[in-house]
């Protein structure tokens, strides 16, 4: 009885050693999906076809296995770029925030090989130093030739393509500081004078610069004066020649007389007081002048 059962056991544990040596080739794939696996459910369940979880796979894969080496998105760039950044060269900014990529950006000239098109501007930009005050006043870099002239500095204004330069439009006169054409006037009344004696008889202060400016004066005698003289000068006295007008005649006793000087050139290293003078010669009675001062920048 014990030979028989003996031999009974041996069966029954070579049945189950030979089972679990099926080859897989013999396994019944009924009810499975192509990339499955036979999945162990615990010891109390039997196993079934089902795919492969990754949730129970700790550590980092190395990345001479094809891994990154790491466990953060931070960690892997290091390891991958040497940095913790995308740089520009592989499609990235180089940077880490959105500011310091509105910073990169902006500090970065513009450049286009076919500039066509336009270009719109949150803000108003910079042009070469300066901000353009509307879409016409733009000063580039390497100002470009106008007709048959290239400018070397400073700005053109009121250009014609065909004429040259073009004048104004309308009786409202510039006062653009600094630019070819600026002008000033003034005048004074009733100042008195003394016979033969330089006199002041309009003043105007102009800036640097070379100024063409003439002087008007209207003489009022009381009696008949000899002499009478009007001249631009930058000191109350008689100046040269050239900038005189003078007069010698019997004049009306009592009759106003107007002179006008020459137009003088006046150049001016920095801001200064220019004069109409006026001279009177009489013997008799009082003379008193008013005075008119034109100026014109010329350069």
């Amino acid at each position: 009885m014990k030979r028989l059962f003996t031999a009974a056991l041996f069966s029954l544990s070579s049945i189950a050693f030979g089972a679990t040596l099926t080859p897989v080739q013999l396994l019944n794939p009924a009810g499975s999906t192509a990339g499955q696996v036979i999945v162990s459910s615990g010891p109390s369940t039997a196993p079934g076809w089902g795919p492969v979880s990754l949730s129970g796979v700790t550590g980092t894969l190395p990345i001479a296995n094809g891994g990154t080496g790491a466990t953060t998105q931070a960690a892997a760039l290091t390891n991958l770029l040497g940095t913790s950044v995308v740089p520009v060269a592989n499609g990235g900014t180089g940077v880490t925030s959105a500011a310091a990529e509105l910073s990169r950006i902006g500090a970065a000239p513009l450049a286009s090989a076919s500039p066509t098109g336009t270009w719109s501007f949150a803000a108003r930009p910079t042009f070469n130093g300066a901000t353009p005050w509307d879409s016409a006043n733009l000063n580039p870099a390497s100002p470009p030739a106008w007709g048959n002239s290239t400018p070397n500095s400073g700005a053109f204004s009121s250009l014609s393509a065909t004429a040259g330069y073009t004048g104004l439009t309308s009786t409202t006169l510039p006062y653009t500081v600094g630019v070819l054409g600026e002008y000033f006037s003034g005048s004074t009344s009733g100042t008195s004078m003394t016979t033969a004696t330089a006199t002041n008889c309009a003043s105007i202060s102009l800036p640097a610069g070379d100024w063409d400016v003439q002087a008007t004066i209207q003489f009022t005698p009381s009696a008949g004066p000899s002499t009478l003289a009007t001249a631009v000068s930058t000191s109350v006295s008689v100046p040269s020649l050239q900038s005189e007008q003078s007069l010698a005649l019997p004049f009306t006793s009592g009759q106003m007389q107007i002179i006008a000087s020459p137009v003088q050139r006046i150049p001016l290293s920095a801001t200064t007081t220019v004069y109409a003078v006026g001279v009177a010669g009489f013997s008799s009675g009082t003379v008193t002048c008013n005075g008119y001062l034109r100026a014109r920048r010329a350069h």
